[in-house]
C-alpha cells in the first residue's frame, strides 16, 4: 500500500522544494520595496536606493547611503540571500560592505586589512535574528590614539517590525590625547522594545564595568560597575521617559567613595506632535537644499513644534540624586513643569519671557561646606547667601527654591528669575 503513496509524496516534496524558495524570494522582494521608503537618515548620510534582484534559490540586494554634500562618497551594503528549501529552515542573508575607493583605503588602514564587519541574518516565517561582529581597530597620530577592541551583537526582530531585542558587547575602547587618557571596559548594551503606533517603547540597559581617566598632574579616577536603565512608555497620546543610573564606587587616587545614583523622569511629551515634527524633518531632509537654508528650516520647525510640545505641559523631575565626595554627600531633588496657558503668556520658543512665566519648579540641594568653598568664588558665595539662595548649616549648605509666575521664592525672599539668570 505504501508504494501507492510513494510517488505522489516525492512529487509533492519536489514541488514544495521548488515553490518555497520562489515564494521566499517574492516575500523578500516585497520587504525591500518597503525598505526603499523607510531607510533612515544617519547623520549626514542619506539613503539613495535599495535594489533587489530576485532569483529562484538565491537573490541579491543592495542598500546605498551617500553624504549630502559629497557625490563621490558612498557606502553600499550588499546582501547575498540564500532562500530556504523547506519551511523548517531559515532564509540566510550575508551582508558585506562596499565603498568608494577613498573610504575603502581608509577602512583598510584602520582595520589592518580585516573586513570591517561580518553580519548574518536568519529569517524565519514570522521573525528573524541578525548576528553582527565588528572588527577591532586602532588609529594613532602623535600623542593621540583611539583603540577599539571590537563588538559582538545580536538583534532579534519581528518581520513586521512589531518588536526588537538587542544584545551588544564591547570589551574595551580607549582614547588618549595630549591632555590625558580615558578608558572604558566591559560594556554591555541590552534592549527590548515593542512597536506602539509609530514608536518603539521598552527598556534599554547599559552596563560598564569600569571607566578610568588619567590626566597630567591629577590623581587617577575610576568609576566602577556603572548601570544605566532607560524606559519609555506611551500612555494615551503622551510619551513618558525614565532613567535610573548608579555606580558602585568612585576611586580618586587612594580614596574610595560610594554609592552614587540618579533617578529622573520626563513626562507628558505629546506623541502626535513629536511625530509631526519628525515627519516634517524627514520631508525636508530628502530635498536638495543649501546648508544655510536647511539650518533655517530646522530652526523654524523647532520654533513651531517645540512650542506645540510646551503647550501640552511637559514635566521633568529628579527624584533622587546623590554623589559621594571626600568632603561628604551632595544630594538633591528637582521638579519642573510648564503650567497651563492662562491666556496672557502663551509659550513660544522665540519669546523666553513667556516660557519663564509658565514654569513651575521646586529645587532642593544639600552640599558639604568644602564643595562650596572649592567650586564657587567667595564673592559669588556671598551673593548667594545674601539672597538666601544658600543657607549655611552645621554640616554644610542647603538650597530650597520654588519658582512660580517668573519669581523665585528663596526661603521667603521673592526674586525675579531673570535677575538670578543675569546675576544681578
Amino acid at each position: 500500500m505504501w508504494k501507492k503513496w510513494l510517488f505522489p509524496t516525492i512529487v509533492a516534496l519536489v514541488i514544495a522544494g521548488l515553490v518555497i524558495p520562489y515564494w521566499v524570494g517574492l516575500k523578500a522582494e516585497h520587504e525591500f520595496s518597503v525598505l526603499k521608503q523607510t531607510l533612515p537618515v544617519v547623520g549626514e548620510w542619506h539613503p539613495v536606493g535599495a535594489n533587489y534582484e530576485r532569483g529562484w534559490f538565491q537573490s541579491q540586494a543592495q542598500t546605498t547611503f551617500r553624504p549630502e554634500q559629497l557625490d563621490q562618497t558612498y557606502v553600499t551594503f550588499n546582501h547575498d540571500i540564500q532562500h530556504s528549501i523547506t519551511p523548517f529552515q531559515p532564509t540566510t542573508i550575508n551582508t558585506t560592505l562596499q565603498t568608494d575607493g577613498e573610504t575603502q583605503s581608509f577602512l583598510q588602514y584602520i582595520f589592518a586589512g580585516r573586513s570591517p564587519f561580518i553580519m548574518k541574518t536568519d529569517i524565519y516565517l514570522s521573525s528573524g535574528t541578525s548576528y553582527l561582529q565588528v572588527a577591532p581597530f586602532s588609529m594613532r597620530q602623535g600623542e593621540q590614539a583611539f583603540i577599539w577592541q571590537g563588538l559582538q551583537g545580536q538583534i532579534n526582530f519581528g518581520l513586521n517590525g512589531e518588536y526588537l531585542e538587542n544584545q551588544f558587547v564591547i570589551p574595551e575602547f580607549s582614547l588618549q590625547t595630549q591632555y590625558g587618557k580615558i578608558e572604558l571596559q566591559g560594556i554591555q548594551l541590552n534592549g527590548q522594545a515593542k512597536q506602539n503606533r509609530q514608536l518603539y517603547v521598552g527598556q534599554l540597559q547599559l552596563q560598564v564595568e569600569k571607566v578610568a581617566t588619567l590626566s597630567s598632574g591629577q590623581s587617577p579616577m575610576q568609576l566602577n560597575k556603572i548601570q544605566v536603565i532607560a524606559n519609555n512608555d506611551l500612555v494615551d497620546d503622551y510619551l513618558n521617559f525614565a532613567v535610573h543610573a548608579q555606580a558602585q564606587d568612585l576611586q580618586v587616587g587612594q580614596q574610595v567613595y560610594q554609592p552614587h545614583y540618579f533617578d529622573a523622569e520626563l513626562k507628558h511629551i505629546h506623541e502626535p506632535t513629536l511625530m509631526e515634527w519628525r515627519n516634517a524633518l524627514q520631508a525636508y531632509s530628502s530635498k536638495s537644499i543649501a546648508p544655510t537654508e536647511w539650518n533655517f528650516m530646522q530652526l523654524s520647525l523647532l520654533a513651531k513644534y517645540g512650542t506645540a510640545l510646551l503647550n501640552h505641559q511637559p514635566e521633568m523631575s529628579v527624584s533622587q540624586f546623590q554623589i559621594q565626595t571626600h568632603a561628604g554627600k551632595v544630594s538633591g531633588k528637582l521638579s519642573l513643569q510648564v503650567t497651563e496657558d492662562n491666556g496672557s503668556s502663551p509659550a513660544n520658543l522665540m519669546n523666553p519671557f513667556a516660557i519663564i512665566n509658565r514654569l513651575q519648579a521646586d529645587v532642593s540641594l544639600s552640599m558639604p561646606q568644602e564643595v562650596i568653598e572649592t567650586t564657587i568664588q567667595p564673592q559669588q558665595k556671598q551673593w548667594l547667601l545674601n539672597n538666601k539662595l544658600l543657607i549655611a548649616g552645621a554640616e554644610g549648605y542647603e538650597m530650597q527654591l520654588k519658582l512660580k509666575n517668573g519669581f523665585v521664592d528663596a526661603n521667603g525672599l521673592s526674586i525675579p528669575l531673570m535677575q538670578l539668570v543675569l546675576g544681578q
